[in-house]
């Protein structure tokens, strides 16, 4: 059931950057109030990196801004890092981000 709910996230979040793009794009074509650059990032950077991609290719919309592109290829790069360790090995993905969201959580040997 978890991963069900993970997917649709992942599948809304996704589509939600991908009609951000879409917006921009007709914004832009229409001379009116545009999305910030940051914003679209902060989108994809939240899980729409697909999506944000998606979009930038088929709506052929920032292909050629620097530095947004670097950092929209920087986001999936990092997306597909962590969607690959999350296959490889869940346990020790799940373990990790666990303690990474909640350090206190950890017990430290205090040794002999």
């Amino acid at each position: 059931m978890l991963y069900l709910l993970l997917a649709l996230i992942f599948i809304a979040i996704n589509v939600f950057a991908f009609l951000a793009f879409e917006f921009d794009k007709r914004a832009a074509m229409n001379g009116e109030w545009r999305i910030k650059e940051s914003t679209l990032l902060t989108i994809a950077f939240l899980g729409g990196s697909s999506g944000a991609l998606i979009g930038q290719q088929v709506l052929r919309h920032k292909t050629r801004k620097q530095p947004f592109r670097t950092y929209l290829i920087a986001i999936a790069v990092l997306h597909l890092a962590l969607a690959t360790m999350f296959i490889v090995s869940p346990d020790w993905t799940v373990n990790t981000l666990r303690g990474l969201l909640n350090p206190a959580s950890q017990s430290i040997d205090p040794g002999p």
